[in-house]
């Protein structure tokens, strides 16, 4: 006799739902990764571009400053996008990790749905079975009784005609 979960439809639906969940999850964060690295190297060059602008302070032009420090606001302007977008991906990935955490519990709860219908199909296999076991034993014995019984039947059929 072989198991077959009532819900496995539901089960596998569960299970496709949370991997896509999974899916979506990662790919927010490996989104946040990249403009967490983003910042970084925009960070990095404000800061070596004002290193050399305070360096050649004195050397360098006006005109010239002028367009460096422009060119920092820029980037700072960009790192201001940046940590926008940043912030917007966080709150998504806190609501796609919300609904994972929701779709692993909804799949939790049918896996163990699916080991108490297993735990019964396997104590009603297992009543099935003492049952079977139950009628041999019966079958065994009554025909083990019918054959002690013939014998007997024989045995006193044979010592009655030896003693007429």
């Amino acid at each position: 006799m072989k198991f077959n979960f009532s819900l496995q439809a539901v089960l596998d639906q569960r299970l496709a739902q949370e991997e896509r969940m999974q899916r979506d999850y990662n790919q927010t964060m490996a989104q946040i990764s990249a403009v967490r690295h983003r910042m970084k190297d925009v960070e990095d060059d404000i800061a070596r571009w004002q290193v050399e602008v305070r360096g050649e302070q004195m050397r360098m032009g006006f005109g010239k400053r002028g367009l460096y420090e422009n060119w920092i606001d820029v980037q700072n302007d960009e790192l201001k996008q940046l940590q926008g977008q940043l912030d917007r991906m966080m709150q998504i990935a806190e609501k796609e990790r919300q609904l994972l955490i929701k779709a692993m519990q909804a799949r939790t709860l049918m896996e163990k749905l699916r080991e108490r219908e297993f735990k019964l199909f396997r104590e009603d296999a297992d009543r099935a079975e003492a049952r079977m076991f139950d009628e041999f034993a019966v079958r065994d014995f009554a025909e083990q009784r019918k054959h002690k019984k013939e014998d007997e039947a024989e045995n006193s059929a044979y010592l009655g005609e030896r003693n007429s």
